[in-house]
Formats: structure tokens, C-alpha cells, sequence
């Protein structure tokens, strides 16, 4: 366009452009709700705005009584992934001092009383605990060792119990190596 000159246009979006990747299930999918498309000339000077409502899936409570990777997470904080040497393990790894967080959406609870987890951490004492609601509800108290990536079962008896879907968040600090969680 020409300096002052206007014009009006339509496009069209497909709908798979909307799709996230599906942490539990490994492949695409997007979620059933409300999206906001927005265009201007940045992220701070939108010129116009869009709201449009897509049919698609009403996502299930995550079943954390299998085996999920901690690198499936939802959101994080204060982490990183890292590849396991001489191996195909990805794990989460605490990268902060005071210690990261990784955070599985709407995770059913019916049942557990124990969190299983595969850790290890980098020779030093470190902890990864748990929190649901804001409120602790466990730790592992990981002692030093010597090979980082030599991981650990390790059983989190859960200090209250919980039920129905919640968040789960899981505080992994400094030198501190998370590989799985599972639900028992």
C-alpha cells in the first residue's frame, strides 16, 4: 500500500493453525473454546481484534497413574531439558538456585496416595517436592551420588489426601534431575 492509502481484506485461518501439541498424547490437537486473533503493526499496537469460537476436543484429566516423561509438562519455570549422554532420555533438569518448576495441567488424583518418580541429581543433596493449590504435599529428599544421570526410584507419600482434578506443580531445585512421575 501506498503511504495513507487504505484497504480492506479477508483471509482465512485454517483451523489446524490453532493446534498445540498435546503433551499426554504425544501428537497435535487443539482445544475446544474462545481464541482471540489480533493484528496490528507489534504486540503493542494492536489496530484490530477477532474473537472466534472453535469446536474441538474438551480435554481429559491427565491419568498421571502411567508412566509420564517429566519433559511432557504443560508450563515451566526455571528449567531445562536436557539428553541423558550415550542415551535417548530427556529429563527436566532444576537450573535456578532457589529451583525451577514444571506444572501438568489438570491431573485426576483418584486414588494416589504415593508419587513415584524417577530422579537423580548432580552429587549434591537437593530435594524436588510437590505442590497442589499452592500447598505443599510432598517431598523427595534426594542424598548425593556420584552419576547425574543414573536415575533413582523414588516413592513421595503424600501428606494429605487429595482428590477429584487438580494442577500439579513440581519445584526441582539446583542440581536436582527429573526423568518420570507416576501415580500409585
Amino acid at each position: 500500500l501506498e503511504a495513507g492509502e487504505t484497504a480492506t481484506f479477508k483471509f482465512t485461518v485454517d483451523k489446524v493453525e490453532f493446534a498445540r501439541w498435546d503433551t499426554e498424547k504425544e501428537d497435535y490437537s487443539f482445544d475446544e473454546g474462545t481464541y482471540l486473533i489480533y493484528a496490528g503493526h507489534s504486540s503493542e499496537n494492536i489496530a484490530v481484534s477477532a474473537e472466534v469460537f472453535l469446536t474441538g476436543e474438551k480435554r481429559a484429566p491427565r491419568n498421571m497413574h502411567k508412566k509420564t516423561l517429566a519433559i511432557n509438562y504443560d508450563d515451566k519455570n526455571g528449567v531445562s531439558i536436557k539428553a541423558a549422554s550415550g542415551s535417548l532420555k530427556e529429563y527436566v533438569k532444576g537450573t535456578r538456585l532457589f529451583g525451577g518448576e514444571i506444572i501438568f495441567y489438570d491431573c485426576d488424583f483418584e486414588g494416589c496416595e504415593t508419587i513415584r518418580i524417577k530422579a537423580s541429581n548432580d552429587g549434591m543433596a537437593t530435594r524436588i517436592s510437590f505442590e497442589v493449590d499452592g500447598e505443599g504435599i510432598g517431598t523427595a529428599e534426594l542424598k548425593p551420588f556420584v552419576y547425574g544421570e543414573e536415575f533413582k526410584s523414588y516413592d513421595v507419600r503424600l501428606e494429605k489426601k487429595i482428590s477429584g482434578v487438580h494442577d500439579l506443580k513440581i519445584r526441582i531445585s539446583e542440581h536436582a534431575n527429573l526423568y518420570s512421575i507416576k501415580f500409585k
